[in-house]
Parts: structure tokens; C-alpha cells; sequence
């Protein structure tokens, strides 16, 4: 089984990092919300599902029932079937609650 080639002194982390530093100094407490961080870590979580042949689809929904789910992303195949989903939060949200909440709509666990 082949395991993800992630560390911290890779290009694509180090990018990472520097972007939310950049963010962070010019933003001020803006700069770490969910909806500017997003886009610097879908890069990042690109990188790793292309480690596996994986696409990351960005704004994914899913039917359950009649209800339609809305993701920041899923981790697909050329296949389409999903991996795994990302959920997009910031250091401001209280993760136990918003885990419940998910659940409680019906999101996968």
C-alpha cells in the first residue's frame, strides 16, 4: 500500500505556510477565516490526492435522499467514486459543535 509523501520541508508545505503568513500580515484577523484559508489548502490537499491518482473536486454536493449535502471538496477517482470529503473550518469554530451539526443534517460519518 503506498503512503502519502507529505513533509514538513516540501515545497508544497512550505508554500502553504508562507501564503498564511503573507495572509495573516496583510489581513489582520481576517486573514485566517475559513473562506480565505480554503484555497490555500485545497492546493495542498490537490497535491496529496494526485499522490494517489485522486482528484479533489472543490464545491462538491452529493444527493442523501432528497436532501442535497454541500462540500468544500471530496477526493475523487477517474472512476468518480469519492474517497473522502473535506469540510472547511476556521480556528474561530467550535469543531465538536459544528461535527454535530453536520451529523445531525445528515452528513456522512
Amino acid at each position: 500500500m503506498k503512503l502519502l509523501d507529505l513533509k514538513p520541508t516540501q515545497k508544497i508545505v512550505a508554500t502553504y505556510y508562507g501564503e498564511l503568513e503573507k495572509l495573516a500580515a496583510q489581513a489582520g484577523g481576517n486573514a485566517l477565516k475559513e473562506g480565505a484559508v480554503a484555497p490555500m489548502f485545497a492546493a495542498l490537499l490537490r497535491h496529496c490526492a494526485a499522490q494517489f491518482n485522486r482528484t479533489l473536486i472543490e464545491q462538491y454536493t452529493a444527493q442523501k435522499g432528497s436532501k442535497t449535502l454541500f462540500f468544500d471538496g471530496a477526493i475523487t477517482d477517474q472512476f468518480n467514486l469519492v474517497y473522502g470529503v473535506w469540510e472547511a473550518k476556521d480556528a474561530a469554530d467550535d469543531l465538536p459543535s459544528e461535527i454535530k451539526k453536520k451529523f445531525a443534517a445528515g452528513y456522512p460519518k
